[in-house]
């Protein structure tokens, strides 16, 4: 078993950097977040590590974001977030909230909002993406990244700057497989009233779900900027 110090790592890395030897582009995320978990984490560079968090990179017409997901190593992919894979499945979305908007006026505040959204969406598209990165569709592998984490707070993520005060944990992959659907979509939009909520006839069981994401005590995922963005924290690898 070959063994490699901290100090090797860092200074193995930093020598690649002068020598050219790694390029300024979007792969830069995954490289320095590989480093930063390994150097955090262990003195073994080549032992088995669990990754049950994935970190989302992507530029928004603000700057560079990235939101860390409690996700599988399996799950930390584009394909798990376009869930809006076909155009049969976008359109029966648009069909449902016209069926919302005729039949409750409740949910009259936010339909519009929704409806702007499935608007602008191109296949394949996702709702989460989009509400993070204002990505509509098209989304081509090269616009985004996915890096493996150990968790969130392995990279410094699980700290009081970056998590509301009352957070208490981060959905995991069947708790954002759950809430993908028309009616979740509606419930999480801030315009959203409990009348409406009520209307749209949740069970019982999952309406603390619902709930607690809209208080921010559940997080989808937790969010970080790569340059001074207003209303977002520097990510820590990069302070």
């Amino acid at each position: 078993m070959l063994w490699f110090s901290k100090k090797w790592i860092l200074s193995s890395f930093i020598l690649l950097i002068n020598l050219g030897c790694i390029n300024k582009n979007v792969a830069d995320d995954a490289i320095m977040l590989s480093v930063i978990n390994q150097l955090n984490t262990s003195e073994d560079f080549y032992q088995s590590r669990e990754y049950n968090s994935c970190v989302v990179s992507a530029d928004t017409t603000n700057g560079r974001l990235s939101v860390c997901f409690q996700l599988k190593e399996a799950d930390c992919s584009l394909k798990f977030f376009s869930r809006i894979s076909t155009d049969s499945i976008l359109q029966k979305r648009k069909d449902d909230l016209t069926f919302i908007s005729l039949n409750y006026t409740n949910c009259s505040s936010s339909v519009g909002t929704l409806g702007a959204k499935y608007n602008a969406m191109s296949i394949p598209a996702s709702i989460v993406l989009q509400d993070y990165f204002k990505i509509n569709g098209n989304i081509d592998a090269k616009m985004i990244s996915f890096t493996n984490v150990e968790s969130c707070g392995s990279v410094g993520l699980l700290v009081s700057k970056y998590v509301p005060v009352n957070f208490s944990s981060l959905l995991d992959s069947s708790g954002l497989q759950s809430i993908d659907g028309l009616e979740s979509e509606l419930a999480l939009i801030t315009t959203t009233t409990n009348a409406c909520i009520n209307d749209l006839s949740f069970q019982p069981a999952f309406l603390p779900t619902i709930q607690s994401l809209r208080d921010g005590s559940i997080q989808r995922g937790i969010v970080c900027s790569h340059t001074a963005i207003p209303g977002y924290q520097i990510c820590p690898w990069l302070e």
